[in-house]
């Protein structure tokens, strides 16, 4: 994914205090998003490649990008990151536990050495999702933004994909391509039915767990329509897809809020799940 330096000319350093600032992370890169509440209006975005090998490298890159970046000295309204990565899993409100250390009893795999225990409520389907961070990531991110509210890709995945469902009667699909694993959500009437990240490396796949997932809930894969939004460094991914599967549109940023003329369509979509953060205000 290439470099991004997007400012529309009305972003001014006095109003931040009504600014929303959206972030998100993956080994690929850092972006950061920034929008104007009172406006509902995102007004700045900005990318950086960091290419990384692992955490300990991209956050070696994230600390040279913060101290560059004006922008993120100023204080927010509200600060959200988000952390693209497989792991996670979803744990239903009534189930939560009190005791901070019970929350490695919920989680599926092993703590690596060296992290922590992320959790996020999730407001609209009464449910927190729990996830690892490394812990020097969360500790850079901690202590060069005021106030930030840190969590999983799943939780603007979650969020945008249940307010869709309550759109429609019919059972929706959406999907998110990273380099390495996809995620795969299922929603219908406003209830989640289904979320999953799978383990990736070639586009069949994609095709494989798509394809599961859809007979699972009796869909006929040639009938099929799944908005995806796509991660990855194959651009042309849904090209791929698209003779298997009868729609894969680009799933959209959140039309709860005007864009900047800027921002081009190709990169809204890009960046959609992140801008879905609105969502989680």
């Amino acid at each position: 994914m290439q470099s991004l330096n997007l400012t529309d000319e009305t972003f001014d350093v006095n109003q931040s205090g009504n600014y929303l600032l959206f972030m998100q992370s993956s080994l690929d890169g850092y972006s950061y998003a920034i929008c104007d509440s009172v406006r509902k209006k995102c007004i700045l975005l900005k990318h950086f490649n960091t290419g990384s090998h692992d955490w300990f490298d991209y956050n070696n890159s994230l600390k040279t990008i913060l101290e560059g970046e004006e922008p993120l000295k100023l204080s927010y309204k509200s600060v959200h990151h988000i952390l693209n990565r497989k792991e996670f899993t979803i744990v239903p409100e009534a189930f939560l536990p009190q005791n901070e250390q019970e929350f490695q009893l919920y989680y599926p795999d092993s703590i690596n050495p060296g992290e922590i225990l992320i959790k996020s409520a999730i407001d609209v389907s009464k449910s927190t999702v729990i996830c690892p961070y490394p812990n020097f990531l969360a500790d850079t991110l901690q202590r060069n933004i005021k106030n930030i509210k840190l969590s999983h890709h799943s939780l603007p995945f979650i969020t945008y994909l249940i307010g869709e469902s309550s759109r429609t009667l019919r059972h929706v699909f959406h999907m998110m391509i990273d380099n390495n694993y996809i995620t795969i959500g299922v929603a219908h009437s406003g209830s989640l039915d289904f979320i999953n990240s799978f383990q990736i490396q070639t586009t069949e796949d994609i095709l494989y767990f798509l394809v599961s997932v859809l007979e699972k809930f009796r869909v006929s894969p040639s009938l099929a329509e799944v908005y995806s939004i796509n991660n990855s460094s194959t651009a042309d991914i849904h090209n791929k897809l698209q003779p298997y599967i009868g729609k894969v549109r680009n799933l959209k940023a959140s039309q709860n809020m005007v864009y900047s003329y800027i921002f081009t369509e190709d990169i809204l979509e890009r960046f959609a799940n992140m801008l879905n953060l609105y969502h989680c205000e």
